[in-house]
């Protein structure tokens, strides 16, 4: 099987979507493909960055694309780099030597919808792994207005390229749903859950981890926040639980990573004149056993009405070093299903500030409980969400597409 894997950001670029996808293509390369990666030469921070046009990674073949390299400091910067990347990267399908299938991601947004029209032309499968549900998140963002004309030609591009598609991968059953209801059939969806290197990421002893010396953690109870601080992601419960539990010197509130809201949390944090709180960047993937593992707990948060149209990669880290979870967010996401049916950390509505500091103080005032709700979610990770699990399933499903494997006609399941 020859396939083109068409996404922003791969390696060794640092974004969650990056390391997902180089994951992918490494293993898909072990099972007997023929891979070839389209990227871009910039980086996901932006800045100066220029990653080689052409290499071979670990039996990957990687063509990277010009485009301009504004990163995340502004909107219309993101949305300079996204245009530049759709001009390149369609110059670049279009002259690439015929492969049997595309497999498409959502970075940047609306990427599907022109390898859609590629593959179209050309006479390719085009598979549509929906990692973010675009339109749909800007308006429950409020970036966009829903009667928007832009929103109306945006969602009528996406659903092109949902409806179009050979087939659809989402990530959980909550997904699927919101995914259903763009009119694709329910026998040209799978779900795939996204996963975490349970080999290289796992549980490691606070003795044994530099990070927690380095930052000035030793001693505290932390509560981190890795990843990206993003328009999708819910701050204002955290910092309100933050300046309440300003008295209770040994808690620490640990926040790693970028985004939108970064300015925010920190220009909050100044002017509270918080002590309980570290502000650190991205951490490398080499390091990422390290900084997952300095804390106590560990927070996700989402929007409400983000439900079915994201589901936080870093879920599946936190799973992986065996921390319990804290996450805010609306009830109806996946997320809050498995923590409730696994018992491996508590979910709080968004505005429930007494809730959160309630869960917080459970999980230091009882840290069986703590060490007993992390070990479950690590066996969630081992039973559910592994890297070998997830990348074999895709595997499958590209062999079966291409039609050197069995049909699909089971109704997708998240087994």
């Amino acid at each position: 099987m020859r396939l083109i894997i068409v996404n922003q950001f791969f390696y060794p670029d640092i974004s969650a979507t990056s390391q997902l996808i180089t994951d992918l293509a490494e293993d898909l390369v072990k099972y007997g493909a023929q891979v070839t990666v389209v990227s871009s030469r910039r980086g996901y921070l932006g800045g100066d960055v220029w990653f080689p046009r052409e290499e071979n990674y670990r039996g990957v073949h990687v063509q990277r694309v010009n485009s301009t390299g504004f990163g995340k400091r502004s909107i219309i910067g993101r949305l300079t780099d996204y245009l530049s990347f759709y001009i390149m990267c369609a110059f670049r399908l279009s002259r690439i030597p015929r492969h049997d299938a595309v497999l498409v991601f959502t970075t940047p947004p609306l990427i599907a919808f022109l390898c859609r029209l590629i593959c179209r032309m050309r006479r390719m499968k085009l598979v549509y792994s929906v990692q973010d549900l675009y339109p749909h998140v800007a308006v429950a963002t409020g970036m966009m207005q829903r009667s928007a004309p832009i929103t109306l030609l945006w969602e009528r591009m996406a659903r092109i390229a949902l409806t179009g598609a050979d087939h659809v991968v989402v990530l959980g059953e909550c997904m699927l749903r919101r995914v259903a209801q763009e009119g694709v059939s329910s026998d040209r969806m799978s779900i795939i859950p996204n996963w975490s290197d349970d080999t290289n990421l796992a549980p490691l002893p606070e003795e044994q981890n530099w990070f927690w010396q380095k930052y000035g953690l030793a001693g505290k109870f932390v509560v981190q926040y890795s990843g990206n601080m993003g328009l999708c992601h819910e701050f204002d419960t955290v910092l309100s639980a933050i300046k309440a539990l300003v008295a209770e010197k040994d808690i620490l509130f640990l926040f790693i990573g970028h985004g939108e809201r970064r300015r925010e949390i920190q220009g909050f944090c100044d002017r509270e004149k918080l002590p309980n709180v570290r502000l650190l960047d991205y951490q490398a993937r080499e390091e990422l056993l390290y900084s997952l593992n300095a804390c106590s707990t560990s927070l996700i948060t989402l929007r409400n009405g983000m439900e079915g149209l994201i589901l936080p990669s870093k879920f599946y880290g936190i799973l992986a070093t065996g921390k319990p979870i804290l996450y805010i967010g609306p009830k109806g996401c996946d997320i809050a299903g498995i923590l409730t049916e696994f018992q491996c950390g508590f979910t709080v509505m968004p505005g429930d500030v007494e809730g959160l500091i309630q869960a917080i103080r459970r999980l230091r005032d009882h840290p069986d409980l703590c060490a007993q709700m992390g070990k479950r979610g690590r066996e969630v990770l081992l039973t559910r969400f592994t890297r070998q699990k997830s990348t074999s399933k895709y595997h499958c499903l590209l062999m079966q597409v291409t039609g050197r494997g069995r049909s699909l006609s089971q109704r997708p399941n998240s087994r």
